[in-house]
């Protein structure tokens, strides 16, 4: 079966509670299913962890995305408070 897995960032390295439960979902859903990963990438080192989920996925694409910082992003987690939709 063909899986399309959505990431809000790349699962590695595997040092966040989030990132370890979606790396291992990979890692055991690739044993039998074609793995397709779409993730956001912040950084340009961000491409040398792609290389080590490379081996549980069968196709990996990315889209680059500015990294939300200052007192705008903190503005936008205080209005999505009130918003129906998640944050990312």
């Amino acid at each position: 079966m063909k899986v399309l897995f959505l990431t809000g960032e790349i699962p590695y390295p595997v040092h966040t509670g989030a990132k370890i439960r979606t790396f291992n979902l990979i890692k055991h859903l690739s044993k039998f299913n074609k793995i397709t990963l779409l993730t956001f990438l912040y950084e340009a080192n961000d491409l040398t962890k792609v290389e080590f989920i490379r081996d549980y996925c069968y196709d990996i694409k990315y889209v680059w995305r500015k990294k939300p910082e200052g007192l705008a992003f903190y503005l936008s987690l205080i209005q999505n408070l009130f918003s129906k939709n998640p944050f990312i």
